[in-house]
């Protein structure tokens, strides 16, 4: 039987692995029709910055998913996931549930941004204003809340 966390860290594989596949799909099926110029970086306020070949936005999809494989094996090894600093013993497990969480989290909104960045440039959409501002949030309170949470279990 899956326990609650292998099943948690299952879902949070297959969300981030549809988004990435569907950026790609969506990449394969538009390359023809692509222009020679698309959108490569994106400013703070969601405006096109540098534009380049078609090319880029696979180095961009080759990064997500680079970024997605690593992620997964880091949760799926929790050695490799362990907090630096000693913990009370009886906080260890929880302590490592709370890692292991964090990082299929932020595996979720990394994916959701690179997919989403692939289709914006793809579409040639401009990105709303707040866009980037809630995507960094969301890294750094999941990043911030979840470490803190384990800090306060240590020794």
């Amino acid at each position: 039987m899956i326990d609650k966390e292998d099943r948690y860290s299952i879902i949070t594989t297959a969300i981030g692995a549809v988004l990435l596949l569907a950026a790609t799909a969506f990449l394969v099926f538009k390359w023809t029709s692509l222009p020679d110029q698309v959108i490569t970086n994106y400013g703070v306020t969601g405006q096109p910055e540098r534009y380049g070949s078609p090319g880029n936005l696979i180095k961009l999809l080759v990064v997500g998913w680079g970024m997605f494989w690593v992620l997964t094996f880091i949760e799926m090894n929790p050695k490799f996931a362990q907090v630096r600093f000693k913990v009370k013993e009886e906080y260890k497990e929880k302590a490592g549930m709370i890692v292991t969480r964090m990082i299929g989290v932020i595996k979720v909104i990394l994916a959701f941004h690179f997919s989403y960045t692939v289709v914006a440039s793809i579409k040639d959409l401009v990105m709303p204003e707040w866009y980037m501002i809630v995507f960094y949030l969301a890294l750094f309170d999941v990043a911030v809340l979840n470490l803190g949470r384990v800090f306060r279990m240590r020794k």
